[in-house]
């Protein structure tokens, strides 16, 4: 008899002392303000975070200091980087987009070879209305999809 009186008293511990722990946990989260709701990834989000890996891929092979003396051949300009920017088309996206604020343009340049600029650069670039064509043979050869807010011609798909 006593000993199911003290596995009665065992049980009902654990009953409360796991009650407690749940309430305290519960009532933690719900007083902690460090906790923000983090939105799920946009349509365009998914969609940078699957094309922009496969592009740098194809442009450069992720090599911040590589170079394509070819282009230089057709447009006068070689291809530097991650993504493989022209310098003129360096240049006229980073003030289009306002991205080096108080830096002076002869300055630019230094920033060619930063994998992680040219990223977001390219992400900005991409989220313009037909942007992937400056990356034409490559999405095209790769068969990567367009930006979903536009058709699979590029052509903005208007909203209903």
């Amino acid at each position: 008899m006593s000993n199911n009186k003290n596995r009665g008293l065992l049980w009902l511990i654990i009953i409360v002392l796991t009650a407690f722990t749940i309430g305290y946990v519960m009532s933690d989260k719900m007083e902690n303000k460090d906790v923000q709701y983090i939105p799920p990834p946009t349509l365009e989000e998914r969609w940078l975070r699957r094309v922009l890996p496969v592009l740098k891929q194809q442009e450069s092979g992720g090599d911040p200091y590589a170079i394509n003396e070819e282009d230089a051949k057709k447009t006068g300009y070689p291809s530097i980087g991650c993504y493989q920017y022209q310098p003129p088309t360096f240049i006229e996206k980073i003030k289009q987009h306002d991205l080096l604020p108080g830096t002076e343009e002869k300055e630019y340049m230094n920033w060619i070879n930063d994998c992680e600029f040219q990223e977001e650069l390219t992400k900005l670039v991409l989220l313009e209305p037909n942007g992937w064509k400056h990356w034409y043979t490559s999405f095209m050869s790769l068969n990567l999809p367009r930006n979903p807010k536009e058709g699979s011609s590029g052509t903005k798909v208007a909203n209903n």
